[in-house]
């Protein structure tokens, strides 16, 4: 019998912008134009008690939690986003649709890299990687063109490991929860029944992004 673990990432650009701003901790954060044609793009996990979500209108957003504070996301200091999904990995393809989703709502210009071979970073880009070995490339190119991470570049990767602490003065990661994920994957194997979880995600915000 399969066993399907779905990662939350529905609040994930608004926990970015929290922990960028603490005076929006703990609050109901939308990421999002409030105009009567705005979209909700993502939701803090304060917000989405209010039942606010990512695709909802921000007239029925307001409507059901008039305290919604809108903030617009810090991807506008870059000209691009650039994701980075080179055709070997094992990524969920969701991330993308859910990247391209992002960008179209709040009309930033984008691109889907997929041939590994042909990847050249270039200034007042952000990229976010789901590969530590594309990364690696990409920060290897950085100390070539003397480009700094977080001013000349962003930079924001999948799960962490130890040595993104402290690359670059730290490199942005937005990580599974992987003892939850473990702890939820033995449940379903002992229960034996298909089960559907939804496993939050970690975000640390450094000087890369």
């Amino acid at each position: 019998m399969r066993k399907i673990i779905h990662v939350d990432m529905d609040a994930f650009y608004a926990s970015v912008e929290q922990l960028d701003d603490s005076e929006l901790r703990g609050k109901p954060v939308a990421v999002g134009g409030s105009s009567k044609r705005g979209v909700v793009a993502a939701a803090s996990y304060e917000a989405r008690k209010f039942g606010v979500r990512s695709a909802m209108s921000s007239v029925l957003a307001i409507r059901n939690c008039p305290q919604l504070i809108f903030v617009k996301a810090r991807f506008d200091r870059y000209k691009e986003i650039n994701f980075l999904f080179p055709e070997f990995t094992e990524h969920s393809l969701e991330t993308v649709v859910f990247f391209k989703k992002f960008c179209k709502d709040f009309n930033y210009a984008y691109k889907v890299l997929t041939d590994s071979k042909k990847y050249d970073i270039v200034k007042d880009i952000a990229y976010i990687s789901v590969s530590d070995r594309v990364l690696g490339v990409f920060l290897e190119q950085c100390k070539t063109k003397n480009f700094e991470p977080g001013v000349d570049v962003g930079f924001l990767s999948y799960n962490e490991t130890p040595m993104k602490e402290f690359i670059y003065k730290g490199i942005s990661v937005v990580s599974t929860d992987f003892k939850a994920m473990g702890t939820k994957a033995a449940e379903f194997i002992m229960n034996d029944k298909p089960t559907q979880a939804y496993i939050e995600t970690n975000l640390l915000v450094r000087e890369s992004l």
